[in-house]
């Protein structure tokens, strides 16, 4: 959608829920950056109270040393992060990590969660 278009309209329901650039809508409905790392399973605990410490991130899913947190956008300076996570490579033996603004993707999936609210709601509603 970046490279087709100008403008991208989402639909909730048949109803026209947003429209704007694709920076519009990352800037006004995406939540922050998206931190992804990986570590030995032993030390995953202690990178979470990092992270969460450190970042403010709040974790949204963990897979056998992989971890993915949303970190708020307000005050980071990208070269603290990146320090930061340099840093991290050594003290809590991190094999990988990303550092990513939310995508569209993940803008898309936020209306389409709440969609489902919307479906849920009225079937809950008909019984």
């Amino acid at each position: 959608a970046d490279a087709l278009c100008t403008r991208i309209g989402i639909l909730v329901k048949g109803r026209l829920e947003c429209i704007g650039t694709a920076m519009q809508l990352k800037r006004k409905f995406g939540d922050g950056y998206r931190l992804e790392i990986k570590c030995p399973p032993v030390r995953a605990t202690e990178l979470k109270d990092f992270v969460s410490k450190r970042f403010s991130g709040e974790l949204m899913e963990e897979h056998a040393g992989t971890m993915q947190f949303r970190v708020e956008q307000t005050g980071l300076s990208l070269a603290t992060v990146f320090a930061t996570l340099e840093q991290a490579r050594t003290d809590y033996e991190v094999e990988e990590y990303s550092f990513s603004e939310t995508t569209l993707e993940q803008v898309f999936l936020h209306f389409a969660k709440k969609q489902e609210v919307v479906v849920e709601d009225t079937a809950e509603a008909t019984q």
